[in-house]
C-alpha cells in the first residue's frame, strides 16, 4: 500500500545544478532492462530528500515524522517542543484534580496614587512566593550597582558572541545555500501554506489613497504590486517553515545543510549610567504629580483648538480690509482696538468656558480636593498649576502667533523703497500702511509725523500685542470666588523675551529700509529751495526797488506762473511701499508762495498804474480847468489862447501817448489781476478824457472867441469916444 502511494506522490523538480558530495545510488546493472518502482522512488529523492510528508492527516507535516508511529497530537507536540519527542500520550500520568474550597478574601482598597505597596502585592503572601518560586528575604543594605560598560566594551562583547557563533556554525558554502533555497522554493507545496487573512490585503489597500487605486493608468502597477505582496507572503511562509524544521540537527544532517542564513545582528547599546533607580523614582513621581495625562487636559485642548485657535490680537484680514493707508495715529488706534476686542473675547468667553468644563466634569478632579480644610492641598494646587501651565502655553501661543502675523504684515514691505531716479510710481503697487504728510518748516521740508514718532508708534503696537495677554485670571478664580482676591493670573509673553526682541528687531529693520525712499523723494523739491529759504522773496523785493518795464514785469510774472503750475502738477500722493507721502499741503504751500510773489509784482503794477492814471487825469483836469477860465483882461485872453493852442497842438498828443501806455498796462494787468471798482472807474475816466477834452477845447474856443469879440467891441467903443 505504501508503495502504491509513493508512486502517485508528486515527483520533486530536479535542482538546477548537480549537487556534489551527496550519497547516490549505484548505476543499474547492464543486464537490467527496466527500473523498478522502488528504484525510481529512491532515485528521485537521492539528490534532494523530501522535507515535508507527501500525505498526512494534517495540512503540513515534516518528513521526519515518517519513521515514527505517532498520533497527530504527538507529532504536533514534537514539532512545537523537540525536547518532548520521546513522550507518548499513553505513558503520561493522569492528573487528578482535587476539589478545593475557594476562600474569598476582601483586599483593602488602595489609593490609585499611593506610592507604597504592602507585602502581599503582586501575588506575594508571606513565603508562598511569586508564581511558585520562593521570594528572597529583604536585604537590609542596598547592593551597590555594578559598574556599567562603556559603548565600546558592549560592542566588543557583542562582536565576541557573534564571532563565537560563526566559529560554531562555520562559514557558509555554495552547496548549503543552494540546497537551502531549493527547499524554500520547491520543498514545501503551495497547498501546505496557510492562506493570508482576508483583511490583510484590504488593510494594505486602505493605506493607499483611493485615487491611485482607481486610476486606469496605474492599474498594471497595482496588479503587479498585489502579486508581489502575495509572493513575498508565500516566500516568508516557506522560509519560516524551512528554518523551523532545520532547527533539528538530525534534519540538517539528513538534508545535508550544515549552514543556514543568520539574520543581521541587532546591536543595542545601553547608556553607560545606572538609570534604573532614578527611572523608578521619576516614574513614581510622575504617577503622583503629573496631571498632563488627565482627560480634562485634552478637553481644554479641544476647547482651544475648536473655538479660539484662530483668534489673534491683530487680525490681518481686518487690517488689509481697512481703508489703508492710514495716518500713524489712526493705525495705532486700530491695532489697540483689535487687541482690546481679542482680550475681551478671552476674558468673557474662553475663561468661562474652561470653568464650565471643570464644573461639568468634576469627577475627573474632585478626588484631589481634600475633604477637610486642614488637610494638605498640595495635589489640587499642583493640578490647577498644571491647568494654568497648559492655558498659559495656549495664551503664549496666541501672543506669539499674533506677533508673527503682525511681522508678516510688515514683511510685505521688507524690500524697502529705495528707488532710482526718476521716480516710477508703478514700482510700488502694494498698498501702503501709513500716511506721512510733508510740510514746510523753514527753511526745509519735514515729515509729519517724524520717523522717530512712527518708530515709537510701531514699538507701541508690538507692546500692545504683548500687553493684551496680561490680566487674564486663572480658571480656579472662576471656580472658587474666594480666590479672586489673590489675583492669580495666567503667564504670558514678556516684552523683554528674546523672541519678542527678535520680532521687534526684524520689524525695525523693515522700517529702516522704508525710510530711504521718502528722504530720497525730497530731492524732487530741491529746485524750489528759493521758495523755502526766502531767496525768491528777497529777489522780488530787490526787483521792486528798481524801475523796470512792463515787459520785465511780464516775464517775471510769467516765470512765477509757470513755477506755480509746475508745482501744482507734482504728485499729491507718493506710494513708497510701507509709507505713502501726502504732498497736498506742501504743494499748496509752495504754490501759495509762488502765487504771493507773483501777486506782489501784480500789485505793484496795479499801484503804479493807479498812480499814473491819477496823474494823467490830474493833467487833463488841470488843462481843462485852465482852458475853461474866463479871461478878464486882454493879456489873460492872449495867455489862455496861447495855452489852448499849445494844449491842442502839443499837450494833447503827449497825453495821448500816455493813454496808450495806460492801455498797454491795462491789457497786461487784465491777464493777471482783478481790478477793484475804484480802479475800474479810474481806468474808464482815463480812457474817456481824449474825447472829453475835445469838447472842453471847443467850449474853451467859443469862450475865447466870445471874449475876444466883447473886448474888440469895447475897444471900438472907446475909439469912437476919443
Amino acid at each position: 500500500m505504501a508503495m502504491e502511494r509513493a508512486k502517485y506522490v508528486e515527483t520533486p523538480v530536479q535542482s538546477c545544478s548537480k549537487t556534489r558530495g551527496l550519497p547516490g545510488l549505484p548505476p543499474l546493472p547492464t543486464h537490467s532492462k527496466e527500473q523498478s518502482d522502488l528504484y525510481k522512488i529512491v532515485l528521485r529523492n537521492s539528490e534532494h530528500p523530501p522535507i515535508m510528508k507527501g500525505t498526512s492527516w494534517t495540512l503540513a507535516a515534516p518528513f521526519k515524522e515518517e519513521r515514527y508511529h505517532r498520533t497527530p497530537s504527538e507529532s504536533i507536540a514534537n514539532n512545537y517542543t523537540p525536547s518532548a519527542c520521546d513522550l507518548k500520550m499513553k505513558d503520561l500520568p493522569k492528573l487528578q484534580r482535587q476539589k478545593t474550597k475557594l476562600l474569598k478574601k476582601k483586599s483593602p482598597r488602595k489609593s490609585p496614587r499611593s506610592p507604597t505597596f504592602n507585602g502581599t502585592a503582586n501575588g506575594v503572601n508571606g513565603t508562598n512566593g511569586v508564581n511558585g518560586h520562593d521570594v528572597l528575604p529583604d536585604i537590609g543594605t542596598e547592593i551597590p550597582p555594578s559598574r556599567p560598560f562603556t559603548p565600546n566594551e558592549q560592542l566588543d562583547i557583542m562582536r565576541a558572541f557573534e564571532d563565537h557563533e560563526i566559529t560554531e556554525t562555520g562559514e557558509p558554502s555554495s552547496r548549503d545555500e543552494e540546497r537551502y533555497y531549493y527547499y524554500i522554493q520547491k520543498g514545501v507545496k503551495r497547498q501546505m501554506l496557510a492562506a493570508p487573512h482576508p483583511d490583510t490585503m484590504k488593510n494594505i489597500r486602505s493605506l493607499v489613497p483611493p485615487p491611485l487605486l482607481s486610476s486606469t493608468s496605474l492599474t498594471p502597477m497595482v496588479r503587479d504590486l498585489t502579486e508581489e505582496v502575495q509572493k513575498d507572503y508565500e516566500f516568508s511562509l516557506r522560509k519560516t517553515i524551512v528554518d523551523y524544521i532545520l532547527k533539528d540537527p538530525t534534519e540538517k544532517e539528513r538534508l545535508h545543510i550544515a549552514w543556514t542564513p543568520k539574520p543581521f545582528p541587532h546591536r543595542v547599546i545601553r547608556a553607560p549610567v545606572p538609570w534604573h533607580d532614578s527611572y523608578r523614582n521619576m516614574k513614581d513621581t510622575n504617577r503622583i504629580h503629573l496631571f498632563i495625562t488627565n482627560p480634562i487636559m485634552l478637553k481644554l485642548q479641544d476647547i482651544w483648538f475648536d473655538e479660539f485657535n484662530e483668534l489673534r490680537f491683530v487680525n490681518l484680514k481686518e487690517l488689509n480690509e481697512a481703508d489703508l493707508p492710514l495716518l500713524p495715529s489712526e493705525f495705532e488706534s486700530l491695532v489697540k482696538k483689535q487687541c482690546w476686542e481679542a482680550h475681551e473675547v478671552l476674558r468673557k468667553s474662553w475663561i468661562p468656558n474652561c470653568a464650565k468644563l471643570f464644573v461639568e466634569h468634576n469627577e475627573l478632579w474632585e478626588d484631589l480636593v481634600p475633604p477637610d480644610d486642614d488637610d494638605n492641598t498640595e495635589l489640587v494646587e499642583e493640578f490647577f498649576a498644571c491647568v494654568a501651565g497648559l492655558m498659559s502655553i495656549q495664551l503664549r501661543g496666541m501672543v506669539i502667533n499674533s506677533l508673527a502675523d503682525f511681522l508678516k504684515f510688515f514683511a510685505t514691505h521688507k524690500e524697502g523703497n529705495d528707488f532710482e531716479e526718476p521716480f516710477d510710481e508703478l514700482k510700488y503697487l502694494e498698498t501702503s500702511m501709513m500716511i506721512i504728510k510733508l510740510k514746510i518748516e523753514e527753511p526745509k521740508i519735514i515729515f509729519d509725523p517724524a520717523f522717530k514718532e512712527i518708530r515709537d508708534i510701531i514699538l507701541r503696537c508690538f507692546s500692545e500685542i504683548v500687553a493684551s495677554g496680561d490680566g487674564l485670571t486663572r480658571v480656579e478664580c472662576e471656580l472658587f470666588p474666594d480666590m479672586r482676591s489673590k489675583k492669580l493670573l495666567l503667564r504670558t509673553v514678556k516684552i523683554e523675551e528674546s523672541l519678542v526682541v527678535e520680532y521687534v528687531d526684524k520689524a525695525m529693520d523693515i522700517f529702516k529700509n522704508n525710510t530711504v525712499g521718502p528722504q530720497k523723494y525730497l530731492n524732487t523739491y530741491k529746485k524750489y529751495a528759493n521758495l523755502l529759504n526766502n531767496e525768491a522773496e528777497q529777489e522780488v523785493a530787490a526787483f521792486l526797488r528798481e524801475d523796470h518795464s512792463i515787459e520785465a514785469y511780464k516775464q517775471k510774472i510769467i516765470a512765477f506762473n509757470k513755477l506755480r503750475e509746475e508745482i501744482a502738477l507734482l504728485r499729491i500722493t507718493v506710494p513708497l511701499s510701507m509709507f505713502c507721502l501726502d504732498c497736498v499741503a506742501l504743494n499748496d504751500d509752495l504754490c501759495g508762495r509762488a502765487e504771493r510773489l507773483k501777486d506782489k509784482l501784480v500789485t505793484r503794477q496795479i499801484d503804479d498804474n493807479r498812480d499814473m492814471n491819477r496823474a494823467l487825469c490830474e493833467k487833463y483836469d488841470k488843462m481843462a480847468d485852465k482852458v475853461n477860465e474866463t479871461p478878464k483882461t486882454t493879456q489873460e485872453l492872449v495867455e489862455i489862447q496861447e495855452y489852448l493852442k499849445t494844449s491842442q497842438e502839443v499837450t494833447v498828443y503827449k497825453l495821448k501817448d500816455d493813454i496808450e501806455d495806460a492801455k498797454d498796462r491795462l491789457m497786461f494787468l487784465l491777464d493777471y489781476a482783478i481790478y477793484p471798482t475804484e480802479d475800474q472807474k479810474l481806468n474808464t475816466h482815463v480812457f474817456h478824457w481824449p474825447d472829453h477834452i475835445k469838447n472842453v477845447f471847443e467850449i474853451a474856443q467859443k469862450i475865447i472867441l466870445s471874449k475876444r469879440d466883447s473886448i474888440e467891441d469895447e475897444l471900438r467903443e472907446q475909439g469912437c469916444q476919443v
